[in-house]
C-alpha cells in the first residue's frame, strides 16, 4: 500500500472517531440537561431551591446547604422518585443545628409486600439497626430501599413509643404506609378482605400508645353480594325507611339521596360487587316512586326480583295500572310481582301440606335452615343469603323446591333470615304469611332491628315476637378470651415486677399503677381463673424460699381482692426456687428468677393444662418433698435478702 493511501486511511479513521465522539458527547450532554432539568423542576415544585444539581454522565450529584434535616431528606426523596437511588451522590450538608434545637425527626415505611422503602431521619443509630433486623424477614423475598439516616441525638418525648407501635403492626400492613413523627403516628392500609376493616381499626386504636396522635386511613376491595338486596316500607311521600341496601356505586348512593333525602330513614347502604344490572339505581327508584303514587306499601328486590306490596285500602284497578307502568319502564332482566294485602288477618294453615320454612340459630352449631322455596334459583339465592349472614361454615340447608310456593315466599324467607341475625340464639318459623320469631340477644335493639326487618315482608298482625335480651351474657360474650388475658398478664410482666421490701412479702408502693393494670385484666376475663406464682432464685435456704414465695404469692393475690378482683378467680401459689428461668449463678440471672408470675387455670369451661383447681392453699405436695429433705449441709444459710 503507498503511502498516500494509508495516510488517507489514517485521516479517514481520524474522521470518524472524531465524529463518534461528538455525537456521544452530545448525546450525554442532552441525558445530563434532561436529568437535570427534570430534578430541578422536581424539587422545586418540593420547595427544595437551595439544593445545587449536577450531573456527570448517569450520576446525578446534589450539593448546597440545607435548612434542616427534614429538607435534606425531602430532597434526596424527591431526586429518588425521577433517577434511581443508587445513581445519587448526595454532597449536601445542613446548616448547623444550635445545640438546643431539636431536627425534625421522621420516619416513613413504605411497603408492598416484599418490597420496603425505608425514608426519615430518626435519633437512635442503634434504633436503626432494631428497624432493620425487625423488617429483614419482610423484604427476604423482595427488594429494600434504605434512605434512613440516624444521629447521635436522645430521642424526643414520644418517639420511642410511636416507633415500637408501628413495627409492631407493619406486619400486618402488607400494603401501606406508615409515617412516625414523635407523638404522631399515621396509617395507610389496603386490606385484603373488606369485613377485616373495622376490627383491624380498632385493633389499631386499642394498642396505640396513650397521648399519640393516631390518623388511620383503610381501604379494601369492595365486597361481593349474592343475592343483590334492596328492601324498604314507603309511607307516601312523607317517609322512607330502608331495610336493606345493597348498591353497586358510590353514584349510585348519592342518587338514592339527591331523590329522596328528606324522606330516607335508617340508611345504611354497602357499596358492593353482584349487581344484576348496571342500572340497578333505576331499577330501585322507579319502583319507589310508583310506590309512592299509589300511596304507600312495601318494596323488597332480590337481585332481578321485584316484590312489591301495596296498601290494604288502594283500588285493585288503580293499583294495578301503576304497576303496569312500572313493569314497562323497569330496566332490561327485572321482574315485577305486585299484590295487594288481603283485605282479612289470615290465621295459620293448618292443613299438612302447608308450605313452611324454618330457620334455627345457635352460637355453637351455626344455623339450620329447612323448608320448601319456588325454585332452584330462590334456593340458592337464600342459601347465599344465610351464608354472608352467618358465615358460610356455619350453614346447615335441607331445602326443597316445590310448585306449590306462592309468589313473595323468597322475599318473607329472607327477611326471616335478617331478622334471625340479630339474635344470639333463637328461631324463626315462617308458615303462609306468618312469622313467629322467638330467642335471645345480648343487643338492647335487637327486637327493633328484627321487627324493622320483618315488617318489609309481613303485615304488622302476622309478626309473633318473643326476644329477651340477656345482659349478663353480654358480659360474658363481650369479655376477651382467657387465653388473650393469659397473654396480656404474661405480656405486662415481661417489662415490670412487683416489688417488694428486702426478704419480705410487704409490697412496695411503686407497684401500686402495676397492680391496677393486672386488677383490670383479670376483672376484665368473666369465669376464668387464674394463679399468682412467687418464685425466689436459689440463694438461701430452699425451704425459707418457699415460704417467702408463698408470702409474696399471697399478698399480690389481697392486693388484687382489694382492687375489687373477685376471690374465685386468683389463687396463689409459692414455688420458691423450683421453677428458674434463669441461671442462678450470675446476678442478672437471679434476679430474672425473682418474680411473680400468672397463669391461667380455669377458662371458665373446666380447668386448663391439667389443673384440677381444687388446692385452695396453693401448697403443693408432690413438689415439696424432694425439696425438704434436702441434706442440710447443702442449705445456703439465710436467705439472700434481694429474695
Amino acid at each position: 500500500m503507498s503511502a498516500k493511501a494509508l495516510i488517507f486511511l489514517v485521516i479517514v479513521a481520524a474522521g470518524a472517531s472524531a465524529v463518534s465522539w461528538l455525537v456521544a458527547t452530545r448525546a450525554v450532554d442532552t441525558l445530563e440537561r434532561t436529568t437535570i432539568l427534570d430534578v430541578q423542576t422536581s424539587l422545586r415544585a418540593a420547595g427544595q431551591e437551595w439544593v445545587e444539581v449536577r450531573a456527570d454522565g448517569l450520576i446525578v450529584r446534589l450539593s448546597g446547604n440545607a435548612p434542616s434535616e427534614s429538607s435534606r431528606f425531602q430532597a434526596l426523596e424527591v431526586t429518588g422518585q425521577i433517577v434511581d437511588t443508587a445513581r445519587i451522590d448526595d454532597t449536601t450538608d445542613v446548616v448547623s443545628l444550635h445545640t438546643d434545637q431539636i431536627p425534625e425527626f421522621s420516619l416513613k415505611i413504605l411497603r408492598n409486600a416484599a418490597n420496603i422503602s425505608l425514608i426519615g431521619l430518626m435519633p437512635d443509630r442503634e434504633g436503626r439497626l432494631d428497624i432493620l433486623k425487625t423488617i429483614a424477614p419482610l423484604h427476604a423475598e423482595g427488594t429494600l430501599t434504605d434512605l434512613l439516616e440516624a444521629l447521635e441525638y436522645e430521642p424526643p418525648e414520644g418517639w420511642r413509643p410511636a416507633l415500637a407501635f408501628a413495627l409492631d403492626y407493619i406486619d400486618d400492613i402488607e400494603r401501606g404506609a406508615v409515617l412516625i413523627e414523635p407523638g404522631r403516628i399515621e396509617i395507610e392500609a389496603f386490606l385484603n378482605d373488606p369485613s377485616d376493616m373495622e376490627d383491624f381499626e380498632a385493633s389499631l386504636r386499642e394498642d396505640a400508645p396513650q397521648g399519640t396522635d393516631l390518623t388511620i386511613s383503610l381501604s379494601a376491595p369492595k365486597a361481593v353480594k349474592s343475592p343483590f338486596l334492596f328492601s324498604a316500607q314507603i309511607s307516601g311521600a312523607d317517609t322512607l325507611q330502608i331495610t336493606a341496601c345493597d348498591l353497586n356505586t358510590p353514584v349510585a348512593l348519592e342518587t338514592l339521596s339527591e331523590r329522596f333525602g328528606e324522606t330516607m330513614k335508617n340508611v345504611e347502604c354497602d357499596i358492593a360487587l353482584g349487581a344484576p344490572s348496571p342500572r340497578w339505581i333505576d331499577a330501585i327508584v322507579q319502583s319507589i316512586t310508583a310506590i309512592q303514587r299509589v300511596g304507600s306499601g312495601s318494596l323488597s328486590i332480590a337481585d332481578a326480583d321485584i316484590e312489591i306490596i301495596g296498601p290494604q285500602d288502594a283500588d285493585q284497578t288503580s293499583f294495578d295500572a301503576q304497576m303496569e307502568t312500572l313493569r314497562s319502564a323497569l330496566p332490561e332482566l327485572f321482574s315485577l310481582t305486585a299484590r295487594l294485602p288481603p283485605s282479612t288477618n289470615l290465621s295459620a294453615p293448618t292443613n299438612d301440606g302447608e308450605i313452611t320454612f324454618t330457620a334455627t340459630l345457635d352460637p355453637d352449631d351455626g344455623v339450620s335452615i329447612t323448608g320448601a322455596l319456588r325454585n332452584e334459583t330462590a334456593r340458592d339465592a337464600v342459601q347465599n343469603y344465610a351464608a354472608a349472614l352467618f358465615g358460610n361454615s356455619k350453614i346447615s340447608a335441607a331445602l326443597e323446591v316445590s310448585d306449590d310456593v306462592q309468589l313473595g315466599w323468597t322475599q318473607r324467607v329472607l327477611a326471616s333470615l335478617e331478622a334471625l341475625s340479630h339474635l344470639y340464639q333463637g328461631k324463626a318459623d315462617l308458615r303462609g304469611e306468618q312469622i313467629a320469631l322467638e330467642g335471645i340477644t345480648i343487643e338492647e335493639n335487637a327486637l327493633a332491628q328484627s321487627t324493622t326487618a320483618l315488617a318489609v315482608s309481613f303485615l304488622p298482625e302476622n309478626i309473633q315476637a318473643n326476644v329477651e335480651y340477656d345482659e349478663e351474657l353480654k358480659a360474658f360474650e363481650a369479655a376477651p378470651d382467657a387465653r388473650m388475658c393469659e397473654k396480656q398478664l404474661g405480656d405486662i410482666m415481661r417489662d415490670n415486677q412487683v416489688v417488694f421490701a428486702p426478704n419480705s412479702a410487704d409490697i412496695s408502693g411503686e407497684s401500686e399503677l402495676l397492680l391496677d393494670k393486672i386488677a383490670s385484666i383479670i376483672n376484665s376475663c368473666i369465669r376464668a381463673r387464674f394463679e399468682v406464682g412467687g418464685h425466689t432464685d436459689s440463694q438461701g435456704r430452699e425451704i425459707m424460699n418457699k415460704e417467702l414465695s408463698q408470702s409474696r404469692a399471697e399478698a399480690v393475690r389481697n392486693a388484687l381482692l382489694e382492687r375489687q378482683v373477685l376471690g374465685d378467680m386468683i389463687d396463689a401459689r409459692g414455688y420458691g426456687e423450683a421453677e428458674p428461668i434463669a441461671p442462678n449463678e450470675t446476678e442478672e440471672g437471679r434476679a430474672k428468677n425473682r418474680r411473680i408470675a400468672f397463669k391461667l387455670i380455669d377458662d371458665g369451661n373446666g380447668p386448663v393444662d391439667g389443673e384440677t383447681g381444687d388446692d385452695e392453699s396453693g401448697e403443693d405436695d408432690t413438689n415439696t418433698s424432694e425439696q425438704d429433705t434436702k441434706p442440710e449441709a447443702e442449705e445456703q444459710g439465710s436467705d439472700n435478702e434481694q429474695n
